[in-house]
């Protein structure tokens, strides 16, 4: 089995490596979502609210058939981690955390036939690989995560639809979901809350993705 899947990895690379790479820059105003899971006795913790921010990048597709390509990049993407943490027979308190990302979306694009003369449809899906390049409490005394961790993973799924615009220009739009994979906080900090263990803090982020490929 896993002679065949390193096989078809194989293929596909040797496909991609071939083929004729189209060029493109992507802004995308996001809303991020953290999906908390905690449990305790003595506090509870949950999401905050959603963060907005925009999201830019550079976009490289590989044409591998006529319905389908290889889509990767680099992004920069600005999240935020939202905790309101309620602590038994105390005041709610409320924090917040400012990271940044940069983005390696590894996925394949699935296109249809013409919708309209020169638009076509397409599905994404896939993985998105992302190394924290900052993070810093929003307020010196939040101190409920101490640090996080260095990197994250998200599910990829997105829809959309581009036109052709002249001979190498395509513009395009998609809503993008990525799903938050793995738990961003890898240290607690010495919080009032008494919370030492047991967060789960997972980021998800929706977007509106616009851009233009070469």
């Amino acid at each position: 089995m896993n002679r065949f899947i390193f096989l078809i990895l194989c293929l596909v690379l040797g496909t991609v490596v071939q083929a004729q790479p189209k060029i493109g820059l992507s802004f995308a105003p996001s809303a991020v979502l953290n999906r908390v899971k905690f449990q305790s006795d003595n506090a509870n913790v949950t999401n905050n609210g959603s963060a907005f921010g925009f999201k830019i990048g550079l976009e490289v597709d590989f044409d591998i058939a006529d319905n389908y390509s290889f889509s990767t990049g680099l992004a920069f993407a600005p999240k935020k981690a939202k905790y309101a943490i309620d602590p038994l027979n105390a005041p709610i308190q409320e924090e917040e955390y400012k990271l940044q990302y940069l983005q390696i979306p590894l996925t394949m694009k699935l296109y249809t036939s013409e919708l309209v003369p020169d638009v076509k449809g397409f599905f994404q899906l896939g993985i998105l690989a992302e190394v924290k390049i900052f993070s810093e409490p929003s307020d010196d005394t939040y101190t409920l995560v101490e640090t996080f961790k260095p990197f994250d993973t998200s599910l990829v799924l997105g829809f959309g639809a581009e036109r052709d615009a002249g001979a190498s220009t395509v513009l395009y739009a998609a809503i993008v979901y990525n799903r938050g994979l793995i738990n961003t906080v890898s240290k607690l900090g010495t919080n009032n809350a008494g919370i030492t263990e047991g967060l789960t803090s997972k980021l998800d982020m929706l977007s509106l993705q616009v851009g233009i490929r070469f």
